[in-house]
């Protein structure tokens, strides 16, 4: 063989090699498994969200939506205003991209992780339209404590993901409620306060006491 014919051969080869190992990198165990545990559990963007509905085991739920750039509370049929801060904290856990790991890939373990129905906590964001960005249920801790598990509905896979998130799917009403009475006016622009009430006396066609000061 001609000594061109060798140099070609060999460069064939090696070229061979380097592709295999090239995509043996790319598509090995071990990158797919990082790849998949980089994950968002939300579709969308954070800013499309317009409903939010949190609940849990044994408490009623909690539905909250935004209007006019804010977000507020259903209670009754009253509307409360809600820490701005919470809600954007909340979203943030759920649009930035962390590592979920997968624990199972079956229902048969949803009880070994509390995800069952009715017992796990659980998460629903939808858009202005009712479509769905986020539906995802919480169970319980991993033996760290520092990971929970989740799964997203409509799979049957488990994930132990940070267990931050479990603290906005477990809370009640008052930690979401913004409870500052002048919202966000600043003290020192303050220049008085007057207050108006007034206390109804026991007894038919007595007057009722003014509190005005």
């Amino acid at each position: 063989m001609r000594y061109e014919k060798k140099v070609l051969t060999l460069s064939i080869a090696l070229g061979a090699l380097l592709a295999a190992w090239a995509l043996g990198t790319i598509f090995s165990p071990e990158r797919i498994a990082a790849r998949s545990e980089s994950s968002t559990l939300a579709k969308g963007k954070a800013a499309d969200a317009a409903s939010i509905e949190l609940s849990s085991p044994g408490s009623a739920a909690i539905s909250l939506a935004k209007a006019s750039g804010s977000w507020t509370l259903a209670d009754g049929s009253a509307r409360l205003p809600v820490q701005t801060s919470r809600v954007d904290n909340l979203l943030d856990s759920l649009y930035k991209p962390g590592r979920l790991r997968v624990a199972a890939r079956s229902k048969a373990a949803w009880a070994d992780f509390q995800l069952e129905e009715g017992k796990a906590k659980r998460i629903v964001v939808k858009d202005a339209s009712g479509k769905v960005l986020a539906d995802v249920s919480a169970g319980g801790y991993g033996p760290t404590g520092s990971e929970i598990y989740l799964r997203r509905e409509g799979s049957e896979v488990s994930y132990a993901a940070d267990s931050a998130i479990a603290s906005y799917a477990g809370y009640g009403r008052t930690a979401w409620l913004d409870l500052a009475v002048i919202g966000g006016a600043v003290v020192a622009d303050v220049q008085g306060v007057s207050v108006r009430s007034s206390i109804a006396l026991a007894g038919k066609g007595k007057p009722a006491l003014s509190l005005d000061w």
